[in-house]
């Protein structure tokens, strides 16, 4: 099959899933909506955060396209499908995959983007009301606050209207891991040694005021007559 046959069958299935507007059909305002739900929205670098794309629609929807940007700089997407060649987001339930075909489905970590979309196949039923579209898990690589961005969201109708629900983008902030202080140098010797040795004054400084004085004063006179009785024992005893 050459690419033009490709494009052919790519082109009906957008135009089956309202993904293509016919000429003479405008473009649905509705109270459509399409946004991104981040639960955990304070995380840590190696940590992962995982943006859900809700839908919610009172008109019967029969396919979606979508695109999401991020900041590859802080984001990574992990695949969840290592079976499947690329990487891989996580389709959700608002659209039976096992009765749909898959149009593009791909993940461009390099460039931040994930596109993502999907028709219904005759004679799946279209789907109203609210549920999950697509859950895209992130790894965090960086620090700071950033957005995950809706920036194309479409619905299609089984009449081929395309229809253009409100958008809302997801925000997580990513807290820099807290500095580790560095351990104190250890001493040799042991800290009740080195606080004795801090505090304790020498022996000589133990005795104080002017107390010893007299003591002083005693040996000194004690020690004097001892020395003069001994010169005196010396002399002769004519001399004496």
């Amino acid at each position: 099959m050459n690419k033009q046959w490709q494009l052919i069958i790519i082109v009906g299935f957008l135009v089956l899933a309202g993904l293509w507007p016919a000429p003479a059909q405008a473009q649905t305002e509705t109270a459509a909506r399409l946004w991104i739900e981040i639960a955990d929205t304070a995380v840590l670098p190696g940590e992962t955060v995982t943006a859900v794309v809700h839908v919610a629609n009172n008109t019967p929807i029969y396919g979606a396209d979508i695109q999401l940007t991020f900041d590859p700089a802080l984001l990574v997407v992990v695949d969840v499908d290592a079976a499947t060649e690329g990487v891989q987001a996580q389709p959700g339930d608002y659209l039976d995959t096992g009765q749909a075909f898959v149009l593009r489905h791909q993940v461009d970590n390099a460039a931040g983007t994930v596109a993502f979309a999907l028709t219904l196949l005759r004679p799946a039923t279209a789907v109203t009301g609210e549920g999950r579209l697509l859950t895209v898990t992130f790894q965090v690589v960086g620090s700071g606050e950033t957005a995950v961005q809706l920036t194309r969201g479409l619905l299609g109708t089984p009449d081929g209207e395309t229809v253009a629900p409100q958008l809302a983008d997801g925000r997580v902030a990513i807290t820099p891991a807290a500095a580790v202080p560095a351990p104190a140098e250890k001493s040799d010797q042991p800290a009740n040694e080195v606080a004795t040795q801090s505090t304790a004054l020498p022996q000589a400084t133990a005795v104080g005021g002017a107390g010893w004085l007299p003591w002083l004063a005693a040996l000194l006179l004690v020690g004097g007559l001892l020395v003069v009785g001994w010169r005196w024992r010396q002399r002769p005893l004519a001399s004496r």
